[in-house]
C-alpha cells in the first residue's frame, strides 16, 4: 500500500512537470512571416517554393518553425518560435536564388566611353552624363577596380534610370549591365558594377556551398561545383586572369573577386567582408535552389 502511495505521488508529480512544460512551450508566442506569391503560382509551384524555403531555414539551423501554405491566397505563412532577426530573415526567404559567375567591365574602360557623350543630352530630371560622372565619383585609386562608383541608396535609382537609358546604352559595348552591390561600402555607400550578360557559369553547375574560414579568420563562401561547373571554372579562370569576376545574386554583386590563377580543383572561395550571419544567409539561398516564384512579405 505504501509503495502504491508513492507511485501515485511519483506520477502525479510528472504530470504537474509535464504541465508545466506543456503550457511553457505552447504558450511561448510564434513570430510569422507571410510571403505573398507574385502572380498566379500553381500549387505545385508553392509546394515546392515551401520545400525550398524550409531547406533554407535548416541550413541556416532553425528547425523551430512550420510553414502553412495557402493555394487560394496564393501565400505562405511561416510561423517561428526562435527569437530571430525577420527583417534579416526575410531577405533570405524571398531570394530567388538566380546565382552566376559574369565577367565585369573596367572602371576606366566604362567611364572612357561615358565621358565621350554629349553632355547636351538630357537625361532624367534635365541632368546630363556629366552630372552622373560626377555623382558617381570614386575614391578608388586604381583604374583597374571593377567598381564604376558608388552613390548613396537614396540615388541608386536615379542613377540605374539614366545609365539604362536607350541614348546611353546605345553608346557601351552591347550585353552590358550595370548592377549594385547587395550591401553599402564602409562610406555608407553602393557600389555600382558594370557586367557583361553573357554569364560564365550559372548556380545549375553548384554541387555545394558552405561557410568557410581562412588562416586570418576571415569569413568566406566555399563553392563546390559539379563536373560540368569544375571544367567552366578551370576555363574562365584560365582564360581571364588579372580580371575580376562577379557573384551575382539576384541582380546584386556579392563580391567581385580579381582571378589570380587558374582554378582546376573544381573549388571557388569567395570572400567579400561578410559576417558570419551574412554568409550562412548566401550559403542558405545557393545550396536549395531557386523559387519557381517570386515573393514579397505582406507583414
Amino acid at each position: 500500500m505504501k509503495a502504491l502511495k508513492y507511485i501515485l505521488l511519483g506520477i502525479f508529480i510528472i504530470s504537474i512537470i509535464f504541465s508545466c512544460n506543456s503550457q511553457t512551450f505552447s504558450s511561448k508566442p510564434f513570430r510569422e512571416i507571410v510571403l505573398q506569391s507574385e502572380g498566379t503560382p500553381t500549387k505545385d509551384q508553392l509546394m515546392t517554393s515551401k520545400k525550398i524555403i524550409s531547406d533554407r531555414l535548416k541550413t541556416l539551423q532553425i528547425n523551430s518553425f512550420e510553414i502553412i501554405q495557402n493555394d487560394e491566397k496564393s501565400q505562405l505563412t511561416i510561423k517561428l518560435k526562435d527569437s530571430l532577426d525577420l527583417q534579416k530573415l526575410a531577405g533570405v526567404l524571398t531570394a530567388k536564388g538566380e546565382f552566376t559567375f559574369d565577367l565585369t567591365y573596367g572602371k576606366q574602360e566604362v567611364i572612357s566611353k561615358l565621358t565621350k557623350l554629349d553632355p547636351s543630352m538630357v537625361l532624367e530630371n534635365n541632368t546630363n552624363i556629366h552630372d552622373i560622372l560626377a555623382l558617381l565619383s570614386s575614391d578608388a585609386k586604381s583604374i583597374d577596380t571593377p567598381v564604376i562608383g558608388s552613390v548613396e541608396l537614396k540615388d541608386t535609382a536615379f542613377v540605374s534610370k539614366c545609365l539604362n537609358s536607350k541614348s546611353v546604352k546605345s553608346h557601351l559595348p552591347d550585353g552590358l549591365q550595370f548592377v549594385w552591390g547587395q550591401n553599402a561600402d564602409k562610406q555608407g555607400k553602393y557600389e555600382l558594377f558594370a557586367i557583361s550578360l553573357q554569364s560564365l557559369i550559372s548556380g545549375k553547375t553548384i554541387k555545394d556551398a558552405s561557410v568557410s574560414q581562412d588562416a586570418h579568420a576571415k569569413t568566406g563562401v566555399n563553392i563546390t561545383f559539379n563536373n560540368e561547373g569544375s571544367a567552366k571554372w578551370k576555363d574562365v579562370t584560365s582564360k581571364n586572369l588579372g580580371k575580376a569576376i562577379a557573384m551575382v545574386i539576384d541582380n546584386k554583386v556579392y563580391a567581385a573577386p580579381i582571378v589570380r590563377s587558374e582554378i582546376s580543383n573544381g573549388n571557388c572561395i569567395i570572400t567579400g567582408n561578410y559576417t558570419d550571419q551574412e554568409a550562412r544567409q548566401i550559403v542558405s539561398v545557393l545550396r536549395n535552389g531557386v523559387l519557381p516564384v517570386p515573393f514579397i512579405v505582406i507583414n
